[in-house]
């Protein structure tokens, strides 16, 4: 490519669309990466150097279908990590329509990625200004500086703001444990500590079982049994199967047959009041009328 045809171009073409954010000091220095790149496609040359006097006041509907095109072209571009490419594409965007948040955003991380982190910065308040989703733009700008820019204080300070809106995602808090480890190290013990805490939690496991470290062990508690039953029945349907491949009863107390006809039976009577002997009079009756009376006392 010829770099003077490239440098007359972007020259010509430096009139903003009303209400942008970016200044023409931005522009700028966006010209220079792009006249300094190491390379830039003639495929994308030639799709800026064919539309660049499209004017503004062109029908919308024709703008708005080509720069869906140019959005979904620098997205793959950025995506195979030719940011050049991706940066004269946005470079286009920037003078001939309005950027949504994600472009502010897009244009941050190219930027960020050829070492331009005091530009990349700007337009990542760029984006923070303009999109309105706030717990979207929280936890992206969390995730810029924890991934992008391996800013781990700042990304603390986002996960956390984002923790005030939603406290529902475990991967937060095992986020922040792992930051606090980073950026702090063994000054931020409590803090790591509280966040494994909160993180680990096994997917609300802990809410329903006392213990989760084996599922079909015999000697966990008849309530444990019951709470399986009641919202694991693959896994207790799992463990009938076991059951009838075992040489030995699962438990001396029940088999699960008669485990399953408590575990109705208990749900039956939930909030009354029966005596000890009426229950299990009861139950045994139900065991007997179900073909699998006790074979021992309980």
């Amino acid at each position: 490519m010829d770099d003077i045809t490239l440098k007359s171009l972007l020259e010509k073409d430096t009139i903003f669309p009303e209400n942008t954010l970016i200044t023409k000091e931005n522009l700028a220095i966006i010209d220079t990466c792009l006249l300094a790149a190491p390379i830039i496609s003639e495929e994308c040359f030639g799709v800026y150097k064919k539309f660049a006097d499209m004017k503004q006041n062109a029908p919308e509907s024709m703008k708005n279908e080509l720069f869906k095109v140019i959005r979904n072209y620098q997205k793959e571009k950025l995506q195979n990590k030719e940011y050049y490419d991706a940066l004269l594409l946005n470079r286009f965007l920037i003078v001939k329509s309005k950027l949504d948040a994600q472009s502010y955003y897009d244009i941050a991380e190219i930027l960020l990625n050829i070492q331009n982190r005091d530009l990349s910065l700007e337009f990542l308040n760029y984006y923070r200004e303009t999109e309105t989703n706030l717990p979207l733009k929280i936890i992206t700008t969390a995730n810029f500086y924890n991934f992008q820019l391996k800013d781990y204080k700042s990304a603390i300070k986002y996960y956390e703001q984002y923790l005030n809106i939603e406290e529902s995602k475990p991967v937060i808090f095992t986020t922040l444990g792992n930051l606090y480890k980073k950026a702090y190290q063994d000054d931020s013990l409590k803090e790591q500590i509280y966040y494994y805490e909160k993180g680990y939690d096994w997917g609300g496991l802990y809410e329903i079982f006392h213990r989760v470290s084996c599922w079909c062990c015999p000697l966990q508690s008849i309530k444990e049994l019951q709470e399986l039953y009641t919202h694991f029945p693959s896994l207790w349907q799992k463990l009938k199967e076991l059951d009838c491949k075992s040489r030995n009863d699962f438990r001396l107390d029940y088999t699960l047959e008669q485990l399953e006809i408590r575990f109705v039976y208990d749900k039956e009577i939930e909030g009354t009041n029966i005596s000890k002997k009426d229950y299990y009079t009861e139950l045994y009756r139900r065991f007997d009328e179900a073909g699998c009376p006790r074979k021992q006392k309980y």
